[in-house]
């Protein structure tokens, strides 16, 4: 059976000052203070501003400056593959960025390694910790898994992430490096172009009669 989508209507006034408020939280940098913790906007409000300015996730080419601490900063990528049979498989991973490609640590033993053989296509997503609405989704393709000598790079991202220890696999540790191709940007829950649209409903627009 298809799914239906639910009918679009106009928020009450009540629901308009509660989504103003988080889309003028939501221009703050850094995670908010003194706030309640952002609304939740139901699935009929978020597809009302959907079929108003038919906005949706939009993706860019370009890392945007916004979110570029995100890949700057040691934090963990939930890296997504496609295991040989089709179905997915998501783990948390250590990564560095040089500012146009991504790299992670693996071993060839690992069914990751053997993923990213059959399916070469990725996508990873990263959280700020400190303000968990706001994320960076990036999508690319693995440009090459090449062995990692004497596990040089894990080193480095055992310092990165203030975790040093001895390496007991250095003879099957591959560098991985993914090429982004797109990226999605979130902030809030919204990304750049809902805000805008959310903020022009909210603040330009009447409800009808």
């Amino acid at each position: 059976m298809a799914a239906t989508t639910p009918a679009a209507r106009w928020p009450t006034q009540g629901e308009q000052s509660t989504l103003l408020f988080r889309v003028r939280v939501l221009r703050r940098r850094g995670p908010p203070r003194r706030v309640a913790p952002f609304p939740v906007i139901n699935c009929a409000d978020l597809n009302f501003l959907q079929f108003a300015y038919h906005e949706r996730f939009v993706m860019t080419a370009a890392l945007p400056t916004s979110h570029q601490d995100l890949l700057e900063r040691p934090l963990f990528a939930h890296l997504a593959t496609v295991r040989p049979d089709g179905s997915p498989q998501s783990s948390a991973m250590w990564f560095a960025w040089d500012g146009s490609r991504v790299r992670f640590t693996h071993t060839s033993a690992r069914q990751k390694y053997r993923n990213l053989l059959a399916e070469g296509r990725v996508a990873f997503h990263v959280q700020d910790p400190a303000n968990p609405y706001r994320t960076l989704e990036v999508r690319g393709r693995v440009e090459s898994m090449d062995p990692d000598k004497d596990a040089a790079f894990y080193s480095e991202l055992q310092h990165r992430y203030g975790l040093d220890f001895p390496v007991f696999d250095a003879d099957v540790r591959v560098v991985i490096v993914v090429k982004p191709e797109n990226y999605v940007a979130v902030d809030g829950g919204l990304t750049e172009s809902e805000t805008v649209a959310l903020t022009k409903l909210l603040e330009g627009q009447k409800a009808p009669e």
